[in-house]
């Protein structure tokens, strides 16, 4: 249940960090994913070198080459972050709609238990909506990007907490029926 709820205010949270630093969140962001690729490369090759342990001279050399090229990707999302805007927009409408429909599946599975309410659906249909409006849709301003995608995230984070909610007092009540009583907790 804690996780969840992480998840749910960490979902939120960037949004609420797109929307309001909108086109240098995204760029910035690309630049983390820059770092994402660089760092462990180069902790990797390092690490390859420095330690004592024997190994094939060809898996050395491969494992370099992988990890070069991950270095130089990394490198290049840091150093040119607007050339990956239209990609990153295109996935973040990928994220959305996997999401959207995550929190469909998750809700049809918990039908069969119990009655999940039908406003919970409306925020999935709006995150598809919003992926395929990022999808269809060329912008001419990256911060017009950034505020879709961040008010589509916190109405995804707000409808996961929901979501989360919803079926912990699903299971609660399932729980209280199926013993004859009160849960009680050790």
């Amino acid at each position: 249940m804690t996780k969840k709820l992480i998840r749910s205010v960490s979902i939120m949270l960037f949004g609420l960090v797109l929307v309001f630093l909108t086109a240098d969140a995204v760029g910035w962001f690309i630049r983390l994913v820059g770092a994402a690729f660089f760092l462990p490369a180069l902790v990797s090759i390092i690490n390859l070198y420095v330690s004592r342990a024997e190994s094939k001279m060809i898996s050395k050399v491969l494992i370099s080459i992988i990890n070069v090229g991950c270095m130089a990707f990394g490198i290049w999302l840091m150093a040119d972050p607007d050339y990956f805007q239209v990609v990153f927009v295109k996935l973040l409408a990928v994220m959305l709609l996997a999401f959207a429909v995550y929190q469909v599946v998750v809700m049809m599975a918990a039908q069969r238990h119990t009655v999940i309410p039908v406003y919970l659906y409306i925020a999935p249909l709006l995150l598809v909506v919003s992926a395929v409006l990022l999808f269809a849709v060329e912008f001419s301003s990256l911060s017009t990007v950034a505020v879709i995608f961040g008010l589509s995230a916190v109405v995804a984070g707000i409808s996961d907490l929901l979501i989360t909610l919803t079926l912990k007092d699903a299971d609660s009540k399932k729980l209280e029926s199926s013993k004859g009583g009160a849960v009680q907790k050790y």
